[in-house]
């Protein structure tokens, strides 16, 4: 009896720890991104490290100045990748700028080198201007790029939060012994609806992010606009959210079987 309860107590220990993790990292995401955006208005000087993410066939590279936006589809790759660095023909200053802080190189350096031995990661042909597979901005050209990632981090943080704090009651349930009960059910029928809701503001998000930057573009005097498909779709968070729907039912269920059991009893 003493062995079992000193489990159940170290089982609520890991689940506060993981808990209280989580809302330390929520905290230092919701921070970096609040200083990060604050940088990028030029409203306080800091450097921030490169980072890179990925929004629905775009690759994003950026600091607190620059950001590289990269298409990712089965075209793009067949040239930028095998012809990589043959004709880098960078006519603004702001793109060599953008180029040496995003990837930490010397551009005159660079361009000395003998063609075939330039090496640089996902820069393409200029005279591609219908296929722009890499573009180059200062943050304050595209605003839209920053307010999108500070509403992600807020979105991402909020249903994590919300997640775990249910999977701790839910663990902490099952641990006195009442696994099927109305209340895990629920909780469990909110974890699922978050994970949906979630990927649904994602998609949304990660539309008007990439939209912003695909109408900085002009092919024969035609604004362009990026086009949404099914491959947007993160399929593995909508089914998790189904899964956990459904498992909210048979909890449902669980819970309203103990019940008639215990009257029976």
């Amino acid at each position: 009896m003493k062995n079992k309860n000193e489990s159940k107590n170290l089982l609520k220990v890991l689940i506060d720890l993981l808990w209280y993790g989580s809302l330390f990292a929520s905290i230092i995401l919701i921070l970096a991104t609040i200083a990060f955006n604050l940088s990028a208005f030029g409203l306080i000087n800091l450097k921030t490290p490169v980072v890179s993410v990925e929004l629905n066939h775009h690759a994003y590279r950026f600091n607190s100045q620059y950001v590289e936006a990269r298409r990712i589809d089965s075209i793009i790759d067949d040239f930028v990748d095998s012809k990589l660095a043959s004709e880098l023909y960078f006519t603004a200053s702001g793109e060599i700028e953008a180029i040496e802080q995003l990837y930490g190189i010397v551009y005159s350096k660079f361009k000395s080198l003998p063609i075939g031995a330039q090496q640089l990661g996902g820069v393409g042909y200029r005279n591609y201007a219908d296929l722009m597979p890499v573009r180059y901005f200062s943050l304050k050209e595209i605003p839209q790029f920053v307010i999108g990632l500070l509403f992600l981090s807020f979105t991402v943080t909020a249903f994590l939060l919300i997640i775990m704090f249910s999977v701790r009651e839910l663990f902490k349930s099952s641990v006195n012994g009442n696994s099927f009960s109305q209340e895990n059910a629920n909780r469990l029928k909110y974890i699922g609806f978050y994970f949906l809701l979630g990927e649904i503001v994602r998609i949304f998000i990660s539309y008007w992010v990439n939209n912003s930057v695909a109408r900085t573009e002009w092919v024969s005097a035609i604004r362009q606009s990026y086009n949404p498909s099914f491959n947007d779709i993160n399929f593995a968070l909508l089914f998790a959210g189904v899964i956990f729907l459904i498992l909210s039912k048979v909890f449902q269920l669980g819970a309203v079987l103990k019940e008639d059991n215990d009257l029976t009893v």
